[in-house]
């Protein structure tokens, strides 16, 4: 049986107990109430390759422990698996310690309220030197959205 964790862990995302399939999450609702919701959110599938590099309104999160079989050594890998989900309900997921550390963070300045105003954030990619990719969340600070250029205005095509 999974145990939904919604109230602050002892040490965060490292203290997790991984006997009992633990989840790690800011949902706060009742058992029943958006039920759908949260199911759609631990249900989804990927996604993540599509946000890359752009901004999510993170608003809710959850962690959880997965296996895979690494298609280099064929052993047995236990990782995270970690599900943002933003501001108008969309649902992305990562298979990466660097997404989980990323909310680790995240956790430990915020605990698991849910994060309203949402947090900006998004997932960087990048390469190790054995050319494997990696993925980390960053928080993006309130400055650097200020200073972002404001996106050009589409221009009118020619009739």
């Amino acid at each position: 049986m999974t145990e939904l964790i919604t109230e602050p862990v002892s040490g965060g995302v490292a203290a997790w107990d991984r006997e009992k399939n633990a989840v790690l999450t800011n949902f706060h609702e009742t058992p029943r109430e958006n039920f759908a919701f949260r199911m759609k959110c631990i249900n989804a599938i990927g996604g993540g390759d599509s946000a890359i590099g752009k901004l999510i309104a993170l608003r809710h999160w959850l962690v959880h422990e997965v296996e895979f079989v690494s298609q280099e050594t064929g052993e047995v890998v236990k990782t995270f698996r970690t599900v943002l989900v933003d501001a108008d309900g969309t649902a992305v997921a990562f298979v990466s310690d660097g997404v989980a550390d990323g909310i680790r963070h995240v956790y430990s300045e915020f605990g698991t309220e849910t994060l309203d105003p949402p947090l900006m954030v998004k997932v960087e990619q990048r390469q190790t030197a054995k050319k494997r990719r990696v993925y980390k969340l960053i928080v993006v600070a309130e400055s650097e959205l200020e200073a972002a250029p404001a996106a050009a205005p589409a221009k009118k095509g020619k009739k």
